[in-house]
């Protein structure tokens, strides 16, 4: 994959209209909030508050005006095969997602010119989170529950006696019925959340390693260091290094 563009439009203006179109690219409209209406190879595509919305290369996109606005990013790439996505991804801009546009938006302020590189490896995590998330069983709406429930405590102390307590649920229950649904403990995939956040933090370049690790409560950091290589294959330390000279090699 080749990230050409990378746009994100925030509630400032009303939505313009865009004549059709046969895209020379690949296009990933994620929208975070308000709607959208596209018309996609001429069939109307009405996007609302966390859809996303994939157009191949070689297909016709336009859109309809609307004095309202939106917040949305706009993604064009090329590649040699069509993503194995429908047209319209309902409410799946969720979970990590605008945590790795967070990400995204602050490399391109600091590097507008040639950050394209840098925001390519976040959109490949999109991807695959979006490809992970279209192959994902339905899930019940407790472990849902439990997973937003992780979300919003990625800066806090986790365990799963106070999710369990915030569910009404035993400790126990939580358990099986999390690794029955997703094939993993609770603590694996939170600690997987919490490693993926961390990376993302080490994309935004705001903060420490020492930060990072006092914020996510790693606490340690020779742990901290240990699980991010286990979990990615290069340490942290590696991996900001990486991470800020590939570009302008």
């Amino acid at each position: 994959m080749e990230l050409t563009f990378y746009g994100h439009h925030s509630k400032k203006q009303a939505l313009s209209t865009l004549n059709p179109v046969q895209l020379p690219f690949h296009e990933l409209i994620m929208v975070l909030q308000g709607d959208i209406h596209y018309m996609i190879d001429g069939q109307d595509c009405i996007l609302h508050d966390r859809d996303i919305a994939y157009i191949p290369l070689g297909h016709t996109r336009a859109r309809k005006a609307s004095p309202e606005t939106a917040d949305y990013v706009s993604i064009h790439f090329l590649q040699d095969e069509n993503l194995p996505f429908p047209s319209k991804m309902r409410k799946l801009a969720h979970g990590c997602i605008p945590h790795l546009i967070a990400a995204a938006d602050s490399i391109y302020q600091k590097f507008p010119s040639n950050g394209l590189p840098l925001i390519e490896e976040l959109i490949r995590f999109v991807i695959d989170y979006i490809q992970i998330e279209l192959s994902r069983p339905q899930e019940s709406k407790y472990v849902k529950k439990m997973k937003q429930y992780m979300l919003e405590h990625i800066y806090s102390p986790f365990q799963v006696k106070d999710l369990a307590a915030h569910l009404f649920m035993s400790p126990s229950y939580c358990h099986a019925l999390f690794k029955k649904e997703t094939g993993m403990p609770i603590m694996s995939y939170f600690n997987n959340l919490r490693l993926q956040e961390a990376k993302n933090l080490l994309a935004m370049g705001e903060q420490s390693l020492t930060d990072i690790v006092d914020v996510l409560c790693f606490y340690d950091y020779n742990y901290f260091s240990r699980t991010f290589k286990k979990r990615f294959g290069i340490t942290p330390a590696q991996y900001k290094k990486q991470l800020y000279t590939a570009p302008f090699e």
